[in-house]
């Protein structure tokens, strides 16, 4: 559980974003970035943000709009944490431009945070779009193996983290037949470390029935 603590002298310099101008809680993530948030939004969408800014702990007892305690998030992508709070507080949609790997990122931050619930429209509907633009592409020019992959792989993932077995069924299948190397060799792939390893041991023997 991350710790709130008078880090005020060491940020100084930070900006603070305001998600939420009459915000109740900051968060200091990667200490690159501040985030006044409402306590009350995230609390609803995320069992894990209501754990640490309930009553129990000591960031919810300090809660405050005139002088909003500070939590350090050190362990969280600065840019997605940023997008995520914004989300929940239907602050903004995602863009089209957004690429497929930053809505893994997004969608592995809420896996963790436990808000998937209310961001699996969004995540899903994102990737799927890339998708999408990648089949409107290859019809002018060809079929791009590694942008292939990636997407599959971002699918993959996502429909692991929102429980999607059509989607993962799809992809699934797709990486058996297609993909060239040990499942392993992907392991430091974004978000790729959520998933249990015995998923690829268990796929690896089968990867051998390439389909081109």
């Amino acid at each position: 559980m991350e710790t709130a603590r008078d880090t005020t002298l060491e940020t100084t310099d930070i900006e603070t974003k305001k998600v939420d101008p009459a915000g109740d809680v900051i968060f200091l993530v990667q200490n690159k970035m501040r985030v006044l948030v409402s306590s009350k939004i995230l609390s609803l969408a995320s069992t894990v943000f209501a754990a640490m800014l309930g009553e129990r702990f000591v960031e919810g007892q300090q809660l405050s709009v005139t002088s909003p305690p500070q939590i350090e998030l050190p362990e969280d992508d600065a840019d997605t944490m940023w997008l995520m709070c914004r989300l929940l507080h239907h602050q903004v949609r995602v863009k089209e431009e957004r690429s497929s790997s930053s809505l893994v990122r997004l969608a592995v931050l809420a896996y963790k945070y436990d808000c998937l619930q209310s961001l699996s429209p969004i995540i899903k509907s994102g990737v799927d779009r890339w998708e999408h633009l990648y089949k409107e592409t290859i019809k002018e020019y060809g079929r791009d193996i590694s942008w292939e992959m990636g997407i599959t792989f971002d699918r993959f993932i996502v429909s692991y983290l929102l429980q999607d077995i059509s989607m993962f069924r799809k992809a699934s299948t797709k990486l058996v037949m297609c993909s060239e190397e040990s499942f392993l060799e992907f392991w430091d792939f974004p978000g790729l470390t959520v998933l249990p390893t015995i998923t690829f041991r268990t796929w690896d023997p089968l990867s051998s029935q390439r389909v081109y």
